[in-house]
């Protein structure tokens, strides 16, 4: 068989996938490889996203200008300035490359691919004897935010496969040993994003007659998870605890101190901080902060954890203002409404749909907007919607 042009950008796609969780400079130059494979073999096209994240990636680029330098972590700003331009082309790219049902479910394929190569990795790259004593991801030096998420993409997508696939077995371990990795990461978002993608997904697919089935099984797996964290110490001491004073905190309303949860706390001090900030006078009102504007006042303060806001809305608004903000969130929102009308039972369109909706949610307890694979997954949503508002074989997409 003869491999197309669009095969060999493909090919590039994945490989640079793969990289996202090697170091900085090996993702660079596979950032390189991956354009050179696609950048003469794809017609690409500018669009509305891509205009949209162009402005957004020039106001992050340009808010170097009034950031405070004293205390700027420059290899962290660097990081975000790549990331942000990567993201540029990898929004021509997709919505380039996918015109139809079958080039999305390819690039679905090649970001399965990479998770499982994430999978491997961990594996591999772990020592025996330090498997159950710490956070997955730790070895290898992730967030486990980064893996965590990452991880749970994977076992969405697995279980998804398991439903579509002659495989259905295969793909329902490969659900299973990515969700029971990615609690091992340590990280509450993974069991909020894992719940709300599969009851959402569960309402907005299923007929009547299987709504109820799919409702039982998504309770049976959830008891099963939580018999799983409180019966292993390590999974309690990394999320069951936290798990019950998030509970505790958000939905009984109890006071959580510091010495119950430091880690509700501090996000809590984050986020008021960072409004603060925001706040502080109408030209920050307007255009932030700039560039890890939060962070680095975290460090002029002389904060003993120096971090982000831990909240992607409030992040923006500190360090972009309300222009930064409305250039990130406009087309999600809008193709999120578009996304929401649009129906197509069982397929990766509605997918993509609910993990679109649930992202936004999770950004209320992360900062993602320079986070690849998140990103990536959601620029492959907008172009789904886009592709079945266009009718292009929208019974299967």
């Amino acid at each position: 068989m003869l491999y197309t042009r669009k095969d060999v950008a493909l090919c590039g796609f994945t490989i640079y996938l793969c990289s996202l969780y090697l170091g900085n400079v090996e993702r660079l130059i596979c950032f390189f490889i991956f354009f050179l494979m696609s950048f003469r073999n794809i017609n690409l096209k500018w669009n509305q996203y891509s205009k949209n994240q162009m402005l957004f990636s020039t106001m992050i680029l340009v808010s170097y200008f009034w950031v405070d330098k004293s205390y700027l972590d420059s290899t962290i700003a660097l990081i975000i300035s790549v990331t942000v331009l990567e993201l540029i082309y990898m929004s021509i790219f997709l919505f380039s490359y996918i015109k139809n049902r079958d080039d999305i479910k390819q690039i679905f394929n090649s970001i399965f691919v990479s998770l499982v190569f994430l999978l491997l990795y961990l594996i591999i790259s772990t020592p025996v004897e330090l498997w159950g004593t710490f956070a997955v991801g730790n070895e290898q030096g992730i967030h486990k935010n980064t893996i965590g998420l990452n991880l749970a993409i994977g076992s969405i997508f697995s279980f998804y496969y398991s439903n579509h696939s002659k495989h259905t077995f295969i793909y329902r371990v490969l659900s299973i040993i990515f969700f029971v990795f990615s609690l091992l990461a340590g990280s509450r978002k993974v069991l909020i994003l894992i719940a709300l993608v599969s009851i959402l997904y569960a309402f907005l697919t299923s007929k009547n007659e299987k709504l109820i089935k799919r409702i039982i099984g998504i309770g049976l797996l959830s008891i099963g998870a939580i018999v799983i964290i409180y019966s292993n110490k390590l999974l309690y001491d990394m999320l069951g605890a936290r798990m019950i004073n998030l509970f505790d905190k958000f939905l009984l309303g109890v006071d959580i101190g510091i010495e119950e949860d430091k880690s509700i706390w501090e996000r809590q001090y984050y986020i008021n901080s960072a409004i603060e900030l925001w706040l502080i006078n109408p030209i920050t009102i307007l255009i932030g902060n700039g560039i890890d504007g939060f962070r680095t006042y975290m460090g002029k303060i002389g904060y003993s954890h120096v971090a982000y806001s831990h909240c992607n809305y409030i992040e923006l608004l500190c360090n972009h203002g309300i222009i930064g903000f409305i250039l990130y969130y406009y087309n999600k929102i809008r193709y999120c409404i578009t996304g929401f009308r649009i129906k197509n039972n069982n397929t990766i369109c509605d997918l993509l749909v609910v993990f679109m909706i649930c992202g936004m949610v999770i950004e209320y307890s992360m900062v993602s907007y320079y986070s690849e694979l998140f990103q990536i997954v959601f620029i492959m949503s907008f172009c789904a919607i886009a592709i079945t508002k266009k009718s292009f074989n929208t019974n299967d997409v």
